[in-house]
C-alpha cells in the first residue's frame, strides 16, 4: 500500500512527520501497540497505515519478539542421567534400542518424535551397533585351560589340519569398506533374480596346502560324514597319511553323536577346540585374503563363475603365506594367555 504522508503538522514550533510521530509516541511509552500508535497519528490529521508503523519500527530495531508455537518447555531434572542408564541396560540385554522402547522403559510423558530430539539433544546417536563375539567368563576358563593343555601336550600346530566353513554370494560380500573422496559413496548393484551362494568347506595343512569343496546340500551331521568320507580325508590322507590333528568347531554337524562315532572309527585324532574361538583359527584369515581376492574388480554372474573365481584365487595363496599363518598360532596363544582368555 502507497502511503503518502503529509508532514505540515504544527507542534510547539515543529513540523512532524507520521514516522517522526509513530517514533516519539513509541519512546514515550514503549508498550504502545502499533495500531494505538496508528489511531494517535490519525488524530494529529496524518494518514499512515498499520503495515507502515511496524516497518518503521522494525527498521529501528523495535522489533517486537514473537512467542514461539507450542507448549511451554519442561524441565525434566537428571532426565540425561537415567536416558543413558536405560539405554546401557537395554544394550546389555541384547535388545534393539529404539525410542519405543525407551519411552515404555523410562515411562516418559511425551512422544517418540519428541524423545527423539531429546536425545540428539543430549548427543545419542542412532547408528549400527558393531558386532562382535561375547565371551562369558565360562568361555575365558574354556579358552585357557585349551590353550594350557596343548602347551602340556607339547603340541606341533604343523600336524594340525585347521578346518572350517564360509559362504561366498554372488552379490559380493555382506560388508565393504572402501575410502571414498566423493560427497554420496558409492553403491554396490544387487540383483533382483539369477543370485545365489556358495557354502565353502575349507581345510588347510602346514604344508602349504588348501583345499576347498562345495557343500551343495544342509550341512548336518550325515551329510559332514559323508563330505569327509568321499572328498576330504582322501586328500588329507594323501599328504599325511594318518599322522595328523584334526581341528574342527563345536558346529552342531561337528559335535553330533554321529560324526564322533565316525571319527573315532576312523582312528582321526582331534584336537580339543575352545568354543566362540575363531581368532585362532587360521582359515579365518585365509577366508579374508580370499574374499578379497575375488571380489577385487570382479562381478560373477552366476555361483559357476564364482567358484571358478574362487580356485583361481586360492592358487594365488603362497605356501610362504600359509607356513606364516602357522608359526602364528603360538603368539596366540600367548596373547590369549595375557588376556585372561580374551578375544585377542
Amino acid at each position: 500500500m502507497k502511503v503518502c504522508l503529509k508532514p505540515v503538522v504544527e507542534m510547539t514550533g515543529r513540523k512532524y512527520s507520521p514516522k517522526q510521530w509513530a517514533f516519539s509516541l513509541k519512546n514515550r511509552n514503549p508498550k504502545l501497540s502499533t495500531q494505538k500508535i496508528v489511531n494517535a497519528i490519525a488524530k494529529k490529521g496524518l494518514r499512515c497505515s498499520k503495515a507502515s508503523v511496524a516497518r518503521w519500527l522494525r527498521s529501528e530495531g523495535e522489533k517486537k519478539a514473537k512467542k514461539k508455537p507450542g507448549a511451554r518447555k519442561k524441565d525434566y531434572p537428571g532426565f540425561a542421567a537415567r536416558l543413558i542408564k536405560n539405554i546401557d541396560k537395554l544394550n546389555t540385554k541384547g535388545r534393539q534400542v529404539t525410542s519405543t522402547s525407551i519411552r515404555q522403559m523410562m515411562k516418559v510423558p511425551f512422544c517418540d518424535t519428541k524423545l527423539r530430539k531429546m536425545l540428539r539433544v543430549h548427543k545419542v546417536k542412532y547408528k549400527n551397533i558393531r558386532s562382535e563375539i561375547v565371551l562369558s567368563e565360562t568361555h575365558r576358563r574354556e579358552r585357557l585351560l585349551a590353550v594350557y593343555n596343548w602347551a602340556l601336550g607339547g603340541i606341533n600346530f604343523f600336524d594340525v589340519i585347521f578346518t572350517d566353513e564360509k559362504r561366498f554370494s554372488v552379490d559380493g560380500p555382506d560388508s565393504r569398506r572402501s575410502w571414498v573422496a566423493n560427497v554420496s559413496p558409492p553403491k554396490r548393484n544387487k540383483r533382483q533374480q539369477l543370485g545365489g551362494s556358495l557354502h565353502v568347506f575349507g581345510w588347510v595343512s602346514g604344508y602349504g596346502v588348501l583345499g576347498l569343496y562345495v557343500i551343495e546340500e544342509t550341512l548336518n551331521a550325515v551329510n559332514y560324514v559323508k563330505l569327509l568320507d568321499e572328498s576330504v580325508l582322501p586328500d588329507v590322507r594323501l599328504m599325511h597319511g594318518d599322522d595328523f590333528v584334526w581341528q574342527q568347531d563345536g558346529a552342531p554337524a561337528h559335535t553330533a553323536k554321529y560324526t564322533k562315532d565316525y571319527l573315532q572309527h576312523e582312528n582321526i585324532n582331534v584336537l580339543k577346540w575352545p568354543s566362540r574361538s575363531p581368532d585362532l583359527n587360521i582359515l579365518e584369515n585365509i577366508w579374508k585374503m580370499l574374499q578379497d581376492r575375488v571380489y577385487n574388480g570382479f562381478r560373477p554372474s552366476n555361483v559357476y563363475e564364482l567358484w571358478e573365481r574362487i580356485l583361481f584365487c586360492a592358487n594365488q595363496i603362497t605356501v610362504d603365506q600359509i607356513r606364516g599363518l602357522y608359526d602364528s598360532v603360538a603368539n596366540r596363544c600367548e596373547k590369549v594367555v595375557k588376556s585372561m582368555g580374551h578375544t585377542i
